[in-house]
């Protein structure tokens, strides 16, 4: 009879103790979460900021070019490994399916 109680005040202590645990893991994953929140938010701010320098400079530079600078040109496709070198080298390319040089 007399082990009982001091057998609930133990599994009470270990309750306690554990609640605290929880409480201190809580409070470390929330403060991880917050610091991790206010980085992605700095990186939104930062990624705005850069984008909307990039749209004033693409007006600009809309602006400024010619009618012949903006019309479409034809890209040549280029696979992995291939690249486009200088003058003239463009056309020694093969693009499969697309007749040309072979």
């Amino acid at each position: 009879p007399g082990l009982v109680p001091s057998a609930g005040s133990g599994v009470t202590a270990i309750d306690n103790k554990i609640e605290r645990a929880m409480d201190l893991v809580k409070s470390h994953l929330l403060l991880a979460v917050r610091e991790e929140v206010e980085a992605l938010r700095e990186q939104i701010r930062e990624l705005s900021e850069r984008r909307a320098a990039l749209e004033r400079e693409n007006r600009l530079l809309r602006a400024l070019a010619t009618p012949q600078q903006l019309a479409p040109r034809a890209i040549p496709e280029r696979g992995p490994g291939k690249f486009l070198g200088g003058p003239g080298e463009g056309a020694a390319l093969a693009v499969p399916g697309r007749g040309g040089a072979r």
